[in-house]
């Protein structure tokens, strides 16, 4: 009988207690049509701007081999010519003092010579999308040409709970860098926790049962 009440004011006390913090997990790829609105080439949710953006496309046409599938997000031309050449991801509820990482792969060959004609992807954090709301710098891709597929990985730690955007910046380092593309964005986190509403009368019942 001892066991039994102890098992039931665990059931009833955790049914009130705080829910544990909700973990994130996202994945952009860039194959599948649902995730883009018709006649959209950037997945819903997603912001592309600049005069040479990143949008959908295979990565064929840009002469690059395929990571996953065959879709990426790349541009067939970056130079110093094409300036605030960025992609911006949907919104994430993020909780304050919690760190969360942003990871994805790239390839961009870079131009000739490709020891001083490549592409960086600069990485920011900020609560819009926009350039002057992307306050936070996380990092830059290496200084250097990227023959292969190459994975980088960031880490975000917001100061408050709230909404925020992630950035990818072309940085080309001179004209004529070639093309850029990008593939299999994974976002991790932790959301605000949510507050369970238990079954206060369960607990009641249990006490006033006497046990």
């Amino acid at each position: 009988m001892k066991r039994t009440f102890l098992s039931m004011f665990c059931a009833a006390a955790c049914a009130i207690l705080p829910a544990s913090a909700d973990e994130i997990y996202f994945e952009q790829g860039f194959d599948n049509s649902a995730d883009f609105a018709e006649g959209s080439n950037i997945p819903a949710g997603w912001l592309s701007v600049g005069q040479k953006g990143l949008y959908r496309m295979k990565a064929s046409d840009l002469g690059l081999p395929s990571h996953s599938g065959s879709y990426v997000l790349g541009t067939a031309d970056t130079s110093t010519n094409f300036a605030n050449c960025s992609v911006y991801t949907s919104g994430f509820e993020l909780k304050g003092g919690k760190p969360c990482t942003i990871s994805f792969w790239m390839i961009g060959r870079g131009g000739s010579p490709a020891s001083v004609r490549y592409n960086q992807i600069q990485v920011t954090a900020g609560t819009d999308q926009t350039a002057e709301a992307q306050t936070i710098e996380l990092g830059i891709t290496s200084g250097q040409a990227h023959a292969d597929w190459t994975q980088y990985s960031f880490t975000f730690t917001p100061a408050t709970t709230g909404t925020y955007y992630f950035a990818l910046k072309v940085v080309p380092k001179m004209t004529s860098c070639g093309s850029l593309a990008i593939d299999d964005v994974i976002v991790k986190g932790e959301s605000p926790s949510a507050v369970v509403v238990g079954e206060f009368n369960t607990l009641g019942e249990v006490l006033a049962a006497g046990f």
